[in-house]
């Protein structure tokens, strides 16, 4: 289904100051309202979902995810692996890549292979980018 999409969040804010009770921490910010680590990667994920008009998953492999995000003047590969002991490679074919870099991360090094871990790699490609090649390989 390309075109359902959404984020849900279980725990906007810590109930709780300090570290007491597990359940009460699970919030993206703490009790002060201070960002913790993942409400960027949150924030950032729901941009992606909300700039895509369509959305494709692929899984090569059992913890392999790669998403294509096709959007108004965007287009997106975003993959990572969802075991955090092992990571991969995507190698592109056909297309030429604009930038990559990991979800809150700084820009890394454009080429054709990228190596893909339990952080996700965000890969804009050129708009209008019609076929893309996809070989995705495990260590």
């Amino acid at each position: 289904t390309p075109w359902l999409k959404g984020a849900w969040v279980y725990e906007l804010k810590n109930s709780i100051r300090g570290n007491e009770d597990l359940e009460s921490g699970f919030g993206l910010y703490d009790y002060d309202f201070n960002p913790k680590p993942g409400a960027c990667a949150v924030k950032e994920t729901a941009a992606l979902i909300k700039a895509a008009r369509s959305i494709e998953a692929r899984r090569p492999f059992p913890d392999f995810f790669v998403l294509r995000l096709k959007g108004e003047g965007t287009d997106r590969i975003v993959a990572w692996t969802t075991d955090g002991a092992k990571t991969g490679s995507l190698k592109l074919g056909g297309v030429d890549a604009l930038a990559a870099r990991e979800i809150c991360g700084a820009t890394q090094a454009v080429g054709d292979r990228f190596e893909v871990s339990a952080k996700p790699l965000v890969i804009d490609l050129k708009p209008g980018t019609s076929a893309v090649e996809l070989d995705a390989l495990q260590p």
